[in-house]
Order: structure tokens, then sequence, then C-alpha cells
């Protein structure tokens, strides 16, 4: 069975998106409210993709890219958005 995992500071979008996703998919998934409790769910649970908030306190998006490349995790699939994000930020992402 496939596995998600979102990782977002805002616990109403968490369950929103959590919610969705398992009613029209069927997909088991988890949820973080930061980057560093996500990437030790990461090293717990293996998932198929990450669904990761840029804009978080503790260790945002960007960081939390930067650790999963560094750890190892970068052959997970990563889909990220912000609603507060700029441009040069979102460049950042994809590097």
């Amino acid at each position: 069975m496939s596995r998600i995992l979102i990782i977002d500071d805002m616990k109403t979008i968490r369950e929103q998106f959590a919610y969705d996703i398992q009613r029209k998919t069927g997909f088991e998934v988890l949820t973080a409210a930061n980057g560093q409790e996500g990437l030790e769910m990461l090293h717990k649970n293996p998932v198929n993709l990450v669904i990761l908030d840029l804009e978080m306190p503790v260790m945002d998006g960007l960081q939390t890219l930067e650790a999963m490349k560094k750890e190892g995790l970068d052959n997970i699939p990563v889909l990220v958005y912000t609603g507060k994000g700029n441009f040069q930020t979102c460049v950042r992402a994809t590097r």
C-alpha cells in the first residue's frame, strides 16, 4: 500500500490533506508538525511521497529538504507548497 507523509505546522491543513487523500485514494497518510518530526518519521516509516510546507517553525521546508539530502532520503519524491513564499524560495526548493 502506498504511504504519504504530510509535513505542515498547521494542524487543520494536515488533517484536511490527510482526510482528502485517504478518502480519494485509500493511501495510508502520516502527518508531522515540522521538519524535524517529519525526518524522524521518515527514518521509521518508508513513504512513497512527502507533501511539505516550506514555512514552518523548528525546521522549515528548505531545511528539511537539505536534511533529507544529507541523510540519504533524497530519493523520495517531494511536493512542496507555501502560502507565503517568493520566487527565490521556490527556486531554492528545487535544488
